[in-house]
C-alpha cells in the first residue's frame, strides 16, 4: 500500500467560539444583540463615571440579567395589557403612592398577575425587603416587561394612562424618572428634557406631544 501523500492545503481554522486562536476576520461571528448591549452599557460608564468600573459593570450586568429573567418569566405567565389596564385602574382608586406591600401584593393577584411574577418584580424593584411599594415605579416594571424598551414601555403606559387624548402629568413623569434610574443609559439632558415637555403647564398632558416627547427624547 502507498504511504499517504502529504496535502499543501492549510488545515481548516477552527470555528469561532470554540476557545481556540483565531486566524481569519470569517471566524469573527458578532451576535446580533451584542452591538446594542455594548452601546448601553458604554453610554452607562461614560454618564456615571464610577470610580470603580469592575464593581459598577458587575452590578449593571447583574441588573440586566434580572430584567432579562424577569421578562422570560412574565412572557410565560402570559400577562396582557389588560392585566396592566386593571392593575392602574385599582392602584389609581387608592390615591397614596406608597401602598403597604401586602396590599400591593393582593390588588397584582386580584389583577391576574401570577405570584411568581409580582415575587420577581418586588425583588428587581429591590422592595422584597421593604414594607411599602411606590406603586407608580411597581407599574413601571409591570409595563417594562410587557413593552421591552424604555420607549415602548413609556408609550404603552401613555396609550393606558390617555383620557379624552389627555394622559396625567404627574404619574407619567415619575414613571419615566423611574424608568430611566432603571435604564441607566438615558443622558440626563435628554431626560430633562423630556419630562419638561410631559410635565407642560398643568395635570394633564396631551396624548401626541407626550408621545412626540417620548420618541425624540427616550432613545
Amino acid at each position: 500500500m502507498a504511504p499517504p501523500v502529504a496535502s499543501d492545503a492549510p488545515a481548516p481554522a477552527p470555528a469561532a467560539g470554540d476557545g481556540g486562536p483565531i486566524y481569519s476576520r470569517e471566524q469573527i461571528v458578532i451576535p446580533p444583540e451584542f452591538p446594542t448591549i455594548l452601546k448601553n452599557y458604554s453610554k452607562f460608564i461614560i454618564k456615571n463615571q464610577p470610580a470603580d468600573i469592575v464593581a459598577a459593570s458587575v452590578e449593571y450586568f447583574s441588573k440586566l440579567h434580572k430584567h432579562q429573567q424577569l421578562g422570560r418569566k412574565v412572557h410565560t405567565n402570559g400577562v396582557a395589557r389588560e392585566q396592566l389596564e386593571t392593575l392602574y385602574s385599582m392602584f389609581n382608586l387608592r390615591g397614596s403612592s406608597n401602598v403597604p406591600k401586602d396590599s400591593l401584593i393582593k390588588i397584582a393577584v386580584d389583577a391576574l398577575i401570577p405570584p411568581t411574577t409580582v415575587d420577581e418584580l418586588l425583588k428587581v424593584g429591590s422592595w422584597d425587603g421593604l414594607e411599602t411599594v411606590n406603586w407608580v415605579e411597581f407599574w413601571a416594571l409591570c409595563c417594562a416587561v410587557a413593552a421591552g424598551t424604555i420607549q415602548a414601555t413609556a408609550l404603552l403606559a401613555v396609550d393606558i394612562l390617555t383620557n379624552n387624548g389627555q394622559v396625567p402629568s404627574d404619574i407619567l413623569v415619575k414613571l419615566v424618572r423611574y424608568l430611566a434610574k432603571v435604564d441607566g443609559a438615558i443622558e440626563s439632558d435628554k431626560l430633562a428634557l423630556c419630562t419638561n415637555v410631559l410635565e407642560g403647564d398643568g395635570s394633564w398632558t396631551p396624548e401626541n406631544k407626550a408621545m412626540d416627547a417620548i420618541k425624540k427624547y427616550l432613545v
